[in-house]
C-alpha cells in the first residue's frame, strides 16, 4: 500500500459527524471524516487520534465499537467507528483548523442522498451495502460492528472489524 491513513467515524444517536473540507485542500468542499495520513511508526488509532485532535482541537468522549477498513486505488483507510452520547451534539463543538470549513451531524439518509458531496472514503462506506447496514445497526444502538471481510463497494474493498481486532 502506498498510502495509509486513519480517522474517526463518530456516531451520536442516529447521526454521524462530518467535516466539510476547505477550498484549498484536496477534495475541496466535500464532506468527510476527521483523519489523515499515518506518520512513520504510528499505529492506526494513534493516527486517527492525532489527526482528529489537529483538525478539531478536541475529541468528544466516545467508545470504540468497531473498525471499517477501506482500500481504494492502492490506499488504505482505517476508520475507527466510535459512539458518543446523544448529548454530544448539544454540548460539544469542534474548533476546526484551516483544513475544514464547518461540521454537521448528518443522518445516514442525508449521506446517501448527497453522495456526490462526500469525500471518496465516506462515499465508499455509504456505497457498500454491507458497511451501510452495519453502520445503520450502530446508529440504531448495536454495541459493535459485525466482523466481515472482502466487501465490495464502487472502486473500493471494505472490511468490518470488531473492537477486539482493532
Amino acid at each position: 500500500m502506498a498510502k495509509r491513513s486513519a480517522g474517526f467515524l463518530v456516531v451520536s444517536g442516529r447521526r454521524v459527524l462530518l467535516l466539510q473540507r476547505a477550498d484549498h485542500v484536496n477534495n475541496p468542499r466535500l464532506w468527510g471524516l476527521p483523519g489523515g495520513q499515518r506518520d512513520r511508526g504510528e499505529v492506526p488509532y494513534e493516527t486517527a487520534f492525532r489527526e482528529a485532535w489537529e483538525e478539531m482541537d478536541h475529541i468528544p468522549d466516545h467508545r470504540l465499537v468497531g473498525e471499517i477498513v477501506v482500500r481504494r486505488k492502492g490506499k488504505e483507510y482505517r476508520l475507527f467507528v466510535c459512539r458518543a452520547t446523544k448529548a454530544v451534539r448539544r454540548t460539544w463543538r469542534p474548533d476546526l483548523n484551516g483544513e475544514h470549513r464547518r461540521y454537521r451531524w448528518a443522518k445516514l439518509r442525508w449521506c446517501r442522498e448527497n453522495r456526490r458531496r462526500l469525500h471518496p472514503v465516506m462515499k465508499a462506506v455509504v456505497g457498500c451495502r454491507a458497511s451501510r447496514r452495519a453502520l445503520k445497526a450502530i446508529l440504531r444502538g448495536a454495541e459493535r460492528l459485525p466482523a466481515r471481510r472482502g466487501l465490495r463497494a464502487p472502486a473500493a474493498r471494505i472490511a468490518l472489524k470488531r473492537p477486539e481486532a482493532a
